[in-house]
């Protein structure tokens, strides 16, 4: 699950190129061909000594680099917020050949939207934190602005996602101001969360990343823009019960590990033939606009709590099902060896390296409160040093419905069922055999999963064998893709 709110969030992973370089300070941006495995950590960043002792003990496990967040308070927009103790942990950082990339994101959720000029404001905000720390190449804009307690409104009065809109906005500005002052920095774009409830007015206000992402894609198309918004694609692949394996992922239009096809498919779907390139299918079909360059998943915040009963250190209650220790470290360990041979993530980072205390907060570190190693800080490690051991995972973008089929069960007077692993439509035509007489023709509507039943006024299921039937089914987030099935 997504961690509670909070003002900031800092990142520790570890580097690990395919090719045999190293992190350093004019280290290339991140994506081809490097891969990043590590953990989500805001240790570092209030240490006195800047995370010297926290780094050491991170390259004892192969870690090479630190995610650290960058708050934007409107009121201030000329001040880069925590600046001296982000400058007194970049340069030990930098000092050990460890990568340091920086999240900037709004403190509140309307710290952009109700701002007037606050896109623009935002936008010079993060080109003074890039021209602040010149060493930094590689940042990532927003925190799970899917979610309306990170960036709001959500909604318009009709129902139509406003955050998509805005945070395009925020996004495509951020992106010009941060190339401005370098054209090589790494623009790292979306962070969202992996599930939404799509419900205008309900209490949480969420927007799925599917969703979402095609919404973002809507608002980059209808801004007629011939440039990219962003380098790179992040998001946060909780799982969506603490206890569920990695396997276990979401329904659509959620994401989570297993599931990144479905996400890669909805950018695909949202930016195909725009000047923003996608991510790259298999046999190297990622040309996009003329742009050569391809996305890559930047997967920030991803982890599992453990048991944290009767440890020392910690407090509070625990708000979610833990699972033990010996548990987290074969689901992290499975996670890393799972994206390290997908050639579209260039960064997995686990939320977090030392846990918090608070037990209301997240005890999915490698170090416990105590500062002792749980086993899965050698696990990660050792799946990170035994490197991609099978062939790369394939990927290709979808020109069909996914999951379209015919269930031709018949019942309270429907001939047949039309269903679909995601949300469609379909239109339906009956033609009686040997008749020059207009097609009958039923429109409808599928929800992802749940079989919809057609029917034709006038036939029977004993008249069927009369007529012959198609059913055309048509992607609801992107018509283009279609799937035409006969009973």
């Amino acid at each position: 699950m997504s961690p509670l709110p909070r003002l900031c969030l800092v990142g520790v992973i570890s580097l690990v190129l395919v090719a045999s370089s190293s992190a350093s300070s004019n280290a290339p941006p991140l994506g081809p061909p490097s891969f990043v495995v590590g953990a989500t950590e805001d240790h570092a960043l209030w240490q006195e000594d800047g995370g010297a002792a926290v780094y050491d003990q991170m390259q004892l496990y192969g870690l090479g680099a630190i995610r650290m967040s960058v708050d934007y308070e409107p009121s201030e927009p000329t001040k880069v917020q925590q600046e001296d103790a982000l400058r007194r942990a970049i340069a030990p950082a930098l000092a050990r050949d460890v990568r340091v990339l920086l999240s900037i994101a709004p403190g509140h959720s309307t710290d952009v939207t109700g701002v007037p000029g606050g896109t623009q404001k935002f936008a010079a905000y993060t080109a003074l934190v890039a021209r602040a720390f010149p060493d930094v190449t590689d940042f990532i804009i927003g925190n799970e602005p899917n979610l309306g307690r990170f960036w709001s409104p959500t909604f318009k009065p009709n129902g139509a996602i406003a955050s998509a809109v805005t945070y395009e906005a925020a996004l495509a500005a951020s992106y010009d101001a941060l190339k401005a002052v370098d054209p090589n920095i790494d623009v790292i774009g979306l962070a969202v969360s992996p599930r939404g409830d799509d419900r205008p007015g309900s209490a949480r206000n969420t927007v799925s990343p599917v969703r979402f992402i095609n919404a973002v894609g809507a608002a980059y198309r209808a801004s007629g823009r011939s440039l990219p918004i962003m380098d790179n694609v992040a998001l946060h692949p909780y799982p969506n019960v603490n206890t569920d394996a990695p396997e276990k992922g979401y329904s659509w239009p959620n994401a989570g590990v297993p599931n990144l096809d479905r996400a890669q498919q909805a950018f695909w779907d949202a930016f195909n033939g725009t000047a923003q390139p996608t991510f790259r299918e298999t046999g190297g079909g990622w040309l996009t606009a003329g742009f050569v360059d391809s996305v890559k998943w930047i997967l920030d915040e991803a982890g599992w709590q453990t048991n944290t009963q009767n440890v020392v250190g910690y407090n509070g209650q625990e708000n979610v099902p833990a699972v033990d220790e010996a548990t987290q470290a074969r689901y992290h360990s499975s996670v890393v060896r799972r994206f390290e041979c997908d050639p579209r993530v260039a960064a997995l980072l686990f939320f977090h390296w030392v846990d918090e205390t608070d037990r209301d907060r997240f005890q999915s570190g490698a170090i416990r409160a105590d500062d002792t190693e749980k086993p899965v800080a050698d696990a990660v490690k050792d799946a990170v040093d035994g490197g991609c051991t099978r062939a790369n995972v394939p990927w290709m973008h979808s020109t069909t419905v996914d999951g379209a089929t015919l269930n031709l069960v018949s019942k309270a007077g429907y001939l047949f069922f039309v269903k679909a692993n995601e949300d469609a439509t379909f239109t339906a035509t009956a033609k009686k055999k040997g008749s020059n007489a207009t097609p009958l023709r039923v429109d409808g509507k599928v929800k992802a999963y749940v079989g919809t039943g057609v029917k034709f006024p006038g036939i029977k299921l004993a008249d069927m064998a009369a007529y012959t039937f198609t059913v055309k089914v048509a992607a609801a987030l992107n018509p283009a893709r279609t799937a035409t099935l006969k009973p």
